[in-house]
């Protein structure tokens, strides 16, 4: 904030000595009827007084390049923030794109493995039966014993299963703990280039104020001299 006020108190008193000097340098000049390449006095104050606010403009923005660092940087860099917020723009919404899909496979894979759940469930609840009814029936030992074991297999199964999808969750976790960092870092980094721009676009407008004044002081200077 300080050195964006004196950036603009700089301009301010710059512009106040262009327009004396530019006022007092065409009455000089005026005064004597000085001729430029054989051009008419009035002629010649204009562009002596013209090429002196360019000179004193020129001057003002070397001193604001070398004496505040905010604006040096904008004149440096602000192309390249620019472009470089473009691109992380596209990069991040790339990466939204992509947590995405990997959102909807973390939710397809959970309600994979709820219903996985389920049957195992159901598979546990049947052997505890089976295993009951092996008391009471003695005669049925064998079928029954058949079937237990082919439970025991779908058990085997589903846990296998169990264990696949669970390291399969766990990655898919780890994978959108990363893109959520990334997009947080890019969101950080988009900000700060959106703050810039803005900046930019605000020094833009001021020198295009600056610019305006200075143009309709040279145009009131060339009225005077007439």
């Amino acid at each position: 904030m300080f050195w964006t006020v004196l950036a603009i108190v700089m301009t301010a008193v710059m512009g106040g000595i262009i327009a004396y000097n530019g006022d007092l340098i065409g009455r000089k000049y005026g005064k004597r009827r000085t001729k430029l390449w054989g051009l008419r006095p009035k002629h010649s104050a204009i562009i002596i007084t013209s090429v002196t606010g360019g000179a004193i403009s020129l001057l003002t923005i070397i001193a604001l390049f070398a004496l505040v660092p905010p604006i040096r940087r904008i004149i440096m860099d602000g192309e390249t923030a620019i472009r470089l917020s473009k691109d992380l723009r596209a990069e991040n919404d790339t990466l939204a794109q992509k947590q995405a899909t990997m959102l909807n496979t973390i939710s397809k894979a959970t309600e994979d493995l709820k219903h996985t759940n389920v049957q195992l469930a159901e598979s546990r609840g049947q052997l505890t039966a089976m295993t009951s009814n092996l008391q009471t029936k003695q005669r049925e030992l064998n079928l029954l014993t058949a079937r237990a074991s082919a439970l025991q297999v779908k058990l085997n199964s589903a846990d296998a299963r169990l264990h696949a999808e669970q390291r399969r969750y766990a990655d898919l976790f780890k994978i959108r703990t990363a893109l959520q960092k990334t997009n947080s870092s890019l969101s950080s980094k988009n900000l700060l280039l959106t703050n810039i721009n803005t900046d930019l676009n605000a020094e833009s407008a001021r020198l295009s104020t600056e610019n305006a004044k200075l143009s309709a002081t040279n145009t009131q200077l060339a009225k005077l001299n007439t």
